[in-house]
C-alpha cells in the first residue's frame, strides 16, 4: 500500500468514527471539500477531512459531545503556526482566506493559552525538523512586527518558555 493509500485509508477510519459520533449525538453531518469529492472516487490528494455540522451554535457541539479527543492546544496552535507560515506569503486568494483564518485561530489559541497558564509545547510535536517549526514562529514574531501587532507579539512571547523565547529571538 502507498503512502498516499495509507493515508486515505486512515482518513476514512477517522470519517467513520466522527461519522459514529456524530450519528449517536443526532447531528446531522456531511463531508465536504476535497475528503467528500475523494469519496465521490477523486484521486486528488487532501491533507484533511471537512465536515458541515447542523447546530444552530457552534458551541452546541461542545455541549453535546464531550469525548471527543483533542490535540493538545499547546501542541495545536504549532500546526496552525506552520500551516499559516506555509499560506502566509501566497497571492492566491484562497490561500490568503486559509491565513487569515488561521491567523485567527492562532490569536485565540494564545489567548487561551495565556488564560490557562500554559506554554507552547515545541518538544510535544513529533517534527521531522523541529528547526522549521522554530521559524514558523519567527516568521510569525517578524509579521507582527511588521504590521504593529503588538497584542499578537505580547500574547506569543507570554506562551513560550524562556529557552524556546532565546531561540526564536537568536534567529
Amino acid at each position: 500500500m502507498s503512502a498516499q493509500e495509507q493515508i486515505q485509508a486512515a482518513q476514512l477510519e477517522a470519517a467513520h468514527a466522527l461519522s459514529n459520533i456524530l450519528t449517536q449525538q443526532g447531528i446531522l453531518h456531511a463531508f465536504i471539500g476535497g475528503f467528500g469529492i475523494q469519496l465521490l472516487g477523486a484521486t486528488r490528494p487532501t491533507e484533511d477531512i471537512d465536515a458541515m455540522i447542523d447546530v444552530g451554535d457552534p458551541r452546541e457541539i461542545i455541549d453535546r459531545i464531550q469525548d471527543l479527543p483533542l490535540l493538545q492546544p499547546s501542541i495545536l496552535i504549532l500546526t496552525k503556526i506552520k500551516r499559516w507560515a506555509m499560506l502566509s506569503e501566497s497571492t492566491r486568494p484562497r490561500s490568503i482566506v486559509k491565513a487569515q483564518m488561521d491567523l485567527e485561530d492562532i490569536k485565540y489559541l494564545l489567548r487561551w493559552l495565556a488564560q490557562h497558564k500554559e506554554k507552547i509545547d515545541f518538544a510535544g510535536y513529533e517534527a521531522a525538523d523541529p528547526k522549521r517549526l522554530f521559524d514558523a514562529v519567527r516568521q510569525l514574531v517578524q509579521s507582527g512586527k511588521r504590521d504593529g501587532n503588538t497584542s499578537l507579539l505580547e500574547l506569543l512571547f507570554s506562551v513560550l518558555t524562556e529557552e524556546d523565547l532565546a531561540k526564536i529571538k537568536d534567529a
